[in-house]
């Protein structure tokens, strides 16, 4: 392959300076994935002023970063770029042009890059470059009555989300206080005995995230009768189950297993370790008063791990008989079985407790937040996306400001689905009807990350998304007859090539 030294010594290769061209092409919707330090940043900008040039206006672009400093900085880079070219003489900013274009500029396209610095500045808003919650931000802002939030909302931080949950438990605190046998007092009592102040803490902003799951259709919190039966369905138990009715259906089973009273005596014959076994059947069997069956059995026939002590079964001369090793096999899966049913309640009991608490304290922060007329970054998410499921997502956009051509995503590693599932629904109207209108000036979806950079699954990022999403843009615009390219970009430019040659 043959490769560029560039003044500092670095040899960039043939291939990665092509892929980069090709993804600053402004009529190609492109997909790339870029390792860490490989200069996707570069392209991002690259691919905005190749647009501008292009004579895209600066407020038909969409460009959403992870961070409000990822912002920023991209924002720096391409004004730097642009007050660069206002001021450069004509041999430099040709030079650069078609270092960039791939095609030197004429009188008229140096007269016109000069002029795209106060054409950006000039654009009512600016360059759009923001994050994906500025963006809903904007969106709700222009559409409040459709989208159903306040008029003139404002959005919580982190610090007034934390006041907002330091509120809430206190409503919840004061709830069980009034009603101390109520289902809140009870719960936590319960939480207080399993879990620390630290712990429960970190739950209840887990919880916080993903409130999805105590919310119904509408965002109304669920009930608690409603969490316990479902909790009780997916771990397959009935909500009504007991320890003592699992302990007595043990009980039974294991009294009208064949041979028990054989593998008992048999055990009493042997080692110590098949004593200790046979003293926990016993146990086990016996109808005294506060008796666990199982908890007795577990600790005579079971190895930490939950399967059957070698000890205790024997092998070569020691080996059970036959019968005797079947009717060993039937005592473990049903104490398995119970332990599986006892583990599934401690569960159920647990999760019951939590969804109390979660279910009251996220009811109260709702209530908190529609007081204060406050949306926090997920309602954002949220209601934007059923907005844009509710209403043509071109009529939103136009609300905006007249709409949008072309979308830019950086670090789409760390998008998450609902996320996605916004900016899917931006980029549907590029492919399908009147937003395939224009072919000579083709609306554009251009999307730069590395799943292997996710670092933000607690808020809700999947990497499998970054695959599956491309599948889905490439296939879309395919069959609309759009130019679609995933390009990768695996050059590292912030390790020497000896030190990346090592690794």
């Amino acid at each position: 392959m043959s490769a560029h030294a560039t003044p500092s010594g670095w040899v960039i290769p043939e291939l990665t300076k092509a892929n980069q061209a090709l993804a600053a092409e402004p009529d190609l919707s492109a997909w790339v994935a870029a390792n860490a330090g490989s200069g996707k940043t570069h392209v991002l900008v690259n691919r905005v002023l190749r647009l501008l040039l292009d004579g895209v206006a600066p407020g038909r672009m969409l460009c959403i970063t992870y961070t409000k400093a990822a912002a920023a900085n991209m924002s720096n880079r391409l004004f730097r770029a642009l007050s660069e070219w206002a001021v450069a003489d004509d041999e430099a900013l040709r030079a650069t042009l078609a270092k960039l274009t791939g095609q030197a500029p004429g009188a008229a396209g140096l007269a016109r890059a000069r002029r795209l610095f106060a054409q950006a500045l000039e654009t009512p808003g600016g360059l759009k470059i923001e994050t994906i919650h500025a963006f809903c931000t904007r969106v709700l802002q222009s559409a409040p009555f459709e989208a159903n939030v306040p008029a003139r909302f404002e959005v919580a931080d982190d610090l007034a989300q934390d006041e907002l949950m330091r509120d809430a438990r206190r409503d919840l605190l004061a709830t069980a206080a009034t009603d101390p046998d109520g289902p809140q007092a009870r719960a936590l009592r319960f939480m207080a005995r399993e879990a620390a102040q630290d712990s429960f803490d970190q739950i209840m902003r887990e919880a916080l995230h993903q409130r999805a799951l105590f919310n119904d259709g509408l965002g109304r919190a669920r009930s608690p009768e409603e969490m316990e039966a479902g909790i009780a369905a997916f771990l397959g138990i009935a909500t009504e189950l007991t320890p003592e009715a699992v302990q007595q259906r043990f009980g039974a089973e294991l009294a009208a297993i064949g041979g028990i009273s054989a593998l008992i005596d048999s055990f009493d014959a042997g080692s110590a370790t098949r004593q200790k076994a046979a003293a926990a059947l016993r146990l086990a069997l016996s109808t005294e008063a506060g008796i666990d069956p199982v908890a007795a059995c577990r600790s005579g026939i079971l190895t930490l791990e939950g399967t059957v002590s070698q000890h205790v079964r024997g092998k070569g001369n020691s080996a059970l008989p036959v019968h005797l090793d079947e009717a060993l096999d039937t005592v473990a899966g049903c104490l398995l079985r119970a332990i599986e049913q006892l583990n599934a309640i401690a569960v159920r009991e647990r999760s019951n407790a939590l969804a109390v608490l979660v279910t009251h304290i996220l009811a109260a922060y709702q209530r908190l937040k529609a007081q204060r007329s406050l949306l926090d970054y997920d309602d954002l998410i949220g209601k934007t996306r059923s907005l844009l499921d509710r209403v043509d997502p071109a009529w939103a956009l136009y609300k905006l400001d007249a709409g949008i051509d072309h979308i830019l995503l950086d670090e789409a590693q760390d998008t998450s689905a609902a996320q996605w599932a916004i900016l899917r629904r931006l980029a549907e109207e590029f492919s399908a009807g009147e937003g395939a209108r224009d072919q000579a000036r083709p609306r554009t979806v251009f999307v730069v990350g590395d799943e292997k950079q996710s670092i933000y699954g607690f808020q809700g990022a999947a990497p499998r998304h970054f695959g599956e999403e491309r599948a889905r843009l490439g296939k879309r615009l395919d069959a609309a007859g759009q130019r679609f390219a995933p390009i990768s970009l695996n050059t590292s430019f912030r390790s020497a090539p000896d030190i990346m040659q090592a690794v």
